[in-house]
């Protein structure tokens, strides 16, 4: 099992940026780094974070939002507004902002880092009260189960 319950926990409960390394993968040049982005107000504290995290060693930070077609959004922040704050505050790295469409959002996901050569990804697990966070988190242990590439897991504060 790669992701099981004490990797959850750990997850869950650290207080800092958490990497999960596939156990078939060897750790080389994390150039290209993917950052899932549900369009959250806190979405630019969170891509600083990475920039301190990553930099020098990472070129390019690609903020992917995925959509599914499935409802209607209605989000704070959208993707103009992200791509004009990081316009104004000329970051270390060089970041893109992405939409792309897909089956659902793991889906989309590792289709997006297989066609753009993705060496790391980023999500970020959101505060949520129990039940909440129960049903969101599979949406990450998903990802993280079928991803062949590390992914860092970030904590909203």
């Amino acid at each position: 099992r790669i992701f099981g319950s004490v990797s959850s926990s750990v997850i869950t409960k650290a207080e800092c940026p958490v990497m999960i390394i596939p156990g078939n993968v060897e750790l080389s040049d994390i150039s290209t780094v993917l950052y899932a982005t549900d369009y959250q107000e806190t979405d630019p504290f969170h891509i600083n974070r990475l920039i301190e995290l990553l930099h020098p060693f990472s070129e390019v930070i690609r903020c992917v939002h995925v959509t599914t077609g499935s409802k209607a959004e209605n989000k704070p922040l959208n993707l103009e507004k992200l791509k004009n704050f990081f316009d104004s505050h000329s970051p270390a790295i060089q970041i893109s902002f992405h939409e792309w469409k897909g089956e659902n959002v793991r889906k989309g996901l590792l289709e997006f880092a297989g066609v753009y050569e993705v060496d790391l990804m980023t999500m970020l697990l959101q505060k949520r009260n129990f039940l909440e966070n129960l049903t969101h988190f599979s949406k990450s242990r998903n990802v993280v189960h079928d991803s062949k590439i590390p992914i860092i897991i970030m904590h909203e504060h």
